[in-house]
């Protein structure tokens, strides 16, 4: 954290990807320090900003919470905007993706098509960090739609229009108020990038490896610590 801190007081920009996204990604939220700050807070972590979906910003009260916390929907434009202007980036890179994937006792992180937010990284000399958050998925519990009611496929499509899983989903007591879970989220080693403004396809593939390798070592260090040496995870 203070190698973080350093770096980005310097004018490093830092692009964070967190994993899962499991049903909401309330470890945005758990990056507390990110997006509630007081006078003592360093002006890098002052200016860091969440990046989400656009689709959660039609939705009644997300779109209040969302904006409140200090995130924006995500776009190339507003990453851009961020990282060129030196300050840090939050994102979940597998997205709504990893929602149709998910299961219990297992992770599912997807990622491996994920070239994107690398080449932006890279464009902009951006350091890339890998985090982790343990817990996120039990925050709700979830029926998803799927067999027999309709294909796998079919799923997938309507997720790809509405940029959002179909599914139903409850916390405490049945309602939209996530269960109390203590979430432990961990950072990994930054993956540093040289600016480029047109990096190949081979480098940027390159960095994306160093990024997913981190992430799994990552979650293979410290499961155990936190009480989940039985989960796998599944990179996709």
């Amino acid at each position: 954290e203070r190698a973080y801190h350093a770096a980005a007081e310097k004018g490093t920009p830092h692009l964070i990807g967190l994993e899962p996204h499991s049903v909401l990604p309330l470890s945005i939220v758990a990056f507390g320090k990110y997006f509630f700050y007081t006078e003592s807070t360093p002006a890098c972590v002052r200016d860091a900003r969440a990046l989400a979906t656009p689709a959660i910003f039609v939705v009644p009260f997300l779109r209040q919470l969302w904006t409140w916390l200090g995130m924006e929907a995500i776009d190339r434009k507003s990453m851009l905007s961020v990282l060129r202007a030196g300050r840090t980036a939050l994102i979940i890179p597998g997205g709504v993706a990893e929602c149709l994937e998910m299961r219990r006792g297992v992770e599912t992180v997807y990622l491996r098509k994920r070239f994107g937010f690398v080449k932006l990284a890279i464009q902009t000399g951006a350091s890339l960090m890998p985090a982790f958050a343990f817990g996120q998925s039990e925050t709700y519990s979830y029926v998803r739609l799927g067999p027999p009611l309709c294909s796998e496929k079919t799923v997938s499509r309507i997720a790809a229009v509405i940029r959002l899983a179909p599914m139903a989903f409850w916390g405490r007591g049945g309602s939209f108020v996530p269960r109390r879970v203590h979430m432990k989220i961990v950072v990994g080693r930054p993956v540093e990038t040289t600016k480029e403004e047109n990096p190949s396809n081979e480098r940027v593939a390159a960095k994306l490896a160093e990024f997913i390798d981190e992430m799994v070592r990552l979650h293979e260090t410290h499961k155990e610590r936190y009480g989940y040496g039985g989960q796998r995870l599944v990179v996709l």
